[in-house]
Order: C-alpha cells, then sequence, then structure tokens
C-alpha cells in the first residue's frame, strides 16, 4: 500500500547456537507497565510506547484530507497512500519495540513465564485500543521463537490463574480486586503488595511447577537458585509449554 517491495532470501547455516544457560522469570503484561520482570531477586518495569496515540493527530489529519478527495480521482489515490504511510509507521514503531525488548529478555533468561491471554476476547472490551496497541501477542511470538532458536523455553502458565488476586506470600486469594487498585494488603498476612510485581512473583512460581511437573529426561539446569528438570531432547517439541493451573484457597 506504501509502494515498497521487500526481498526474502532462504539460506542454509551450520548450528552455531551455544546451549543457553541463564534465569527463570517471570513476566506480567499489563497496559500501565507493558511487562514487569521478576528474575528470583529483582523487579523490572517497562512501560508501553502507545504508538497509535502518539501518531494520532497526524492520522486524523490525513484521514480528514482524503475524506475530502473526489472518489476515483488522482489526489485521492495520493492521499491514500499517505494514510497508509503513517499506518505503517505505527507499526513499524511497534513492530522495532516490541524486537528489542524480547531481544533483551531472551538474552538475559534461559526460561521465560508468561500468561497465555485472550487477546481476542480482550479486544472486545473497552480497553481494545490500548490492548491492540501494546501487542501483546506479538510480544510473546518474538519471544517464543527466539528462545527456540536458543534452546530456551517460553511456559505459558492458564489464562485463568489468579496471578493478580493471589498474595505470593500465603496464596490466599483476594476476589474483591479491580483494574484500578495498584496496591492492595493481604488481609491474611498483612503483606502490602504492587499488583504487578505480585503478578509477576506468581506466574514465574507458577511457571517452575509447570516445568517441575512436566519433566521427560534427565537435563537440569539452576536458575535463580532453583534446580529444574527440563523436558529432554527426545520428547516433541513445542513453542511454549501450557498447562491449567487451578487454584483452590
Amino acid at each position: 500500500s506504501t509502494d515498497k517491495y521487500f526481498a526474502a532470501i532462504l539460506f542454509e547455516s551450520d548450528d552455531l547456537t551455544a546451549k543457553k544457560t541463564g534465569k527463570i522469570s517471570g513476566i506480567d503484561l499489563g497496559l500501565t507497565s507493558l511487562v514487569t520482570v521478576f528474575d528470583g531477586e529483582t523487579y523490572t518495569k517497562v512501560d508501553p510506547i502507545k504508538p497509535t496515540r502518539k501518531y494520532a493527530k497526524r492520522l486524523k489529519r490525513r484521514q480528514q484530507a482524503l475524506s475530502r478527495k473526489t472518489k476515483g480521482s488522482n489526489n485521492r489515490k495520493k492521499q491514500v497512500k499517505r494514510v497508509a504511510k503513517v499506518h505503517e509507521k505505527i507499526a513499524n514503531t511497534r513492530q522495532d519495540f516490541l524486537h528489542k525488548l524480547s531481544r533483551k529478555l531472551v538474552d538475559e533468561n534461559q526460561v521465560i513465564v508468561v500468561e497465555d491471554l485472550c487477546v481476542k476476547g480482550l479486544a472486545r472490551t473497552k480497553l481494545a485500543k490500548s490492548v491492540l496497541d501494546a501487542g501483546f501477542g506479538m510480544l510473546i511470538n518474538f519471544l517464543g521463537y527466539k528462545l527456540e532458536r536458543e534452546e530456551g523455553k517460553l511456559i505459558e502458565v492458564d489464562r485463568f490463574f489468579p496471578s493478580t488476586k493471589l498474595c505470593h506470600c500465603c496464596q490466599f486469594k483476594n476476589n474483591s480486586l479491580n483494574l484500578s487498585v495498584r496496591e492492595w494488603v493481604c488481609p491474611n498476612c498483612q503483606t502490602h503488595h504492587d499488583r504487578d510485581e505480585n503478578a509477576a512473583k506468581n506466574i514465574r512460581k507458577e511457571g517452575i511447577r509447570i516445568l517441575s511437573t512436566n519433566t521427560v529426561g534427565h537435563t537440569e539446569f539452576q536458575a535463580g537458585g532453583e534446580d529444574v528438570r527440563l523436558v529432554g531432547a527426545s520428547t516433541e517439541k513445542h513453542s511454549s509449554v501450557k498447562q491449567e493451573s487451578p487454584v483452590t484457597v
């Protein structure tokens, strides 16, 4: 739509990937902080760049100019390309940011644990614009294939696992939380929680449990202080390991 041509080159090469070693990190995805990462010791937060909102005014002006052009005219065809270039800019900005973020996370970790989000379902809510602008699905996809290339592991925790509402200290489930509550105190053990940090810690803990229960073979590694047995090379390869996470409190 913007008169660009792309060439794809396919080639074969020797496998130069060294066996990856590193940490286990749990990642909570959100709109206030795009990712909240817990590696067993420290928390890291990365804010979303919101490219759609950043270029909203430019897109609005060009779409308004397009609506005033006569249908079928050359001026309208030129304006269609101008609008397409803004959409391309938004997509490229988002993709570039997520590539850099995923590259950094993969370089620092051997196992990454994320939520198995239903992006299509979230896109039907009032937060649809922000959810699609964040690119959750694209980020998880980038993490998956980059980890696979470097013999890492992407674990997806079941979407119904209550990572936000569960106290990581005493496992008390607080059902009264809503999206507006960013910090809360556990009624059971009185521990103060940051919403995103608590979720990242619970996701990491659940990922370690899934790794421990899905073990075939003898491959082991130690990351972040935990000894975990990984799935052996003889088993069928998957892009991620998913398991339902029932919680009874």
